[in-house]
């Protein structure tokens, strides 16, 4: 918030800018953004890891100065794309410690404040300032590029005088493959093009995390308890039988089956975040 006031602060004190000069004051905020998002990363087993997760998918609504047409409402979009984790840290924290929930309040109210900001000062975006933002080439809007929303990979962005364009390089983070229990959670990440993966033997309370597989089969013997998809794609999973659900989380083209049951087939879209399955009890 420190690095947008002071962003804020230099182009209400600057003349026009080029898209170097505007690249360049943006340059603090996208770091600590990027900062945000790998601390996420870094941090998976964590016991706050979903309030990680709630900052890391909403902080991007510090993109909005990058948006010249209804700004306020990208913000809302961010704020919204946290508020599945939100809940969670409310779930999980409400009869435990209230402080948990007043922290979720907070921030909630934080972005929310945020949107009515634009919304009351900057509602037809920046450009009535002093940036001429159909200059800023599509690249230059870095808040939507991936390395800020899911944090799986990282941009490198140079240039060799303003009146160059800016190149984007975007290339993936290589992860090393996981698949290990962590008391009742299985965690199955980073897995590519395995056909014949196998969780055998669960337990009705165990949990199955599945996390930025790409071309990967798993199959789950057994009853469990639920079962999360996260960022993976072109990936299906199979099991015998769940108790709670199964939730997608920003992936594409996963299936699922259910055995012996008919096969199902779930081609996400591409803005399709969450999608929740919930067993019925029979």
């Amino acid at each position: 918030m420190e690095a947008q006031l002071q962003f804020l602060t230099n182009i209400s004190q600057s003349g026009p800018m080029s898209p170097a000069d505007m690249l360049s004051k943006l340059q603090p905020t996208s770091i600590q953004i990027s900062a945000i998002q790998e601390l996420r990363e870094n941090k998976r087993q964590s016991d706050y890891f979903n309030h990680l997760s709630a900052i890391s998918e909403s902080i991007p609504a510090l993109g909005w100065v990058t948006i010249n047409q209804d700004p306020s409402h990208y913000v809302k979009e961010m704020n919204d794309a946290g508020q599945f984790y939100s809940n969670r840290v409310l779930k999980e924290w409400k009869e435990i410690n209230k402080v948990h929930v007043d922290w979720v309040k907070a921030w909630v109210e934080t972005l929310t404040d945020l949107q009515n900001y634009v919304q009351n000062y900057y509602s037809t975006g920046l450009v009535c300032y002093e940036i001429n933002f159909e200059k800023v080439i599509p690249e230059m809007q870095t808040y939507k590029c991936a390395t800020l929303r899911f944090g799986s990979v990282s941009v490198k962005e140079t240039y060799h005088s303003p009146d160059d364009k800016i190149v984007n390089t975007v290339t993936s983070l290589e992860k090393s493959p996981k698949f290990s229990k962590d008391g009742k959670k299985w965690i199955v990440e980073y897995q590519t093009g395995v056909p014949d993966l196998m969780i055998d033997n669960v337990d009705l309370s165990d949990i199955v995390y599945m996390f930025k597989c790409q071309s990967t089969n798993l199959v789950i013997k057994g009853k469990l308890n639920s079962v999360i998809l996260d960022s993976c794609c072109n990936s299906s999973i199979v099991f015998d039988s769940i108790s709670t659900g199964i939730e997608f989380i920003n992936c594409q083209s996963v299936h699922m089956q259910l055995s012996p049951k008919e096969y199902l087939d779930y081609p996400l879209p591409p803005k399709f975040k969450v999608m929740k399955i919930v067993m019925s009890k029979q």
